[in-house]
């Protein structure tokens, strides 16, 4: 989520640092995080229209194929969740050791 955030901006970037987990959802290909956050007023600067927001590629000896995440926005701008996905490598429970590299 850090990630994201240092790429939003105004309140956007506040929304991304406070969201909270409501849900999380393992299957073999990756997962999925339900967000939620305290309500705040929304500026217009802070509407999107791009959905979902490209997240960083994910390295890890565990993942030979790699991974991606992405992060749903909502269009008045809330952060809604993120999913990260697998290129063919199953995810593993733990995930320790893993850098996040820009995509090209």
């Amino acid at each position: 989520m850090e990630w994201f955030a240092a790429r939003a901006d105004g309140g956007l970037q506040c929304r991304i640092r406070e969201a909270r987990v409501v849900r999380r959802r393992h299957d073999p290909g990756g997962l999925f995080v339900a967000l939620d956050f305290e309500d705040s007023p929304i500026s217009e600067a802070d509407r999107r229209e791009a959905n979902p927001w490209p997240g960083p590629f994910i390295q890890s000896p565990l993942l030979p194929k790699g991974a991606e995440g992405v992060l749903y926005v909502t269009e008045d701008g809330r952060p809604e969740a993120l999913e990260i996905f697998t290129y063919g490598d199953e995810w593993p429970q733990e995930l320790g050791d893993f850098e996040l590299a820009t995509p090209n």
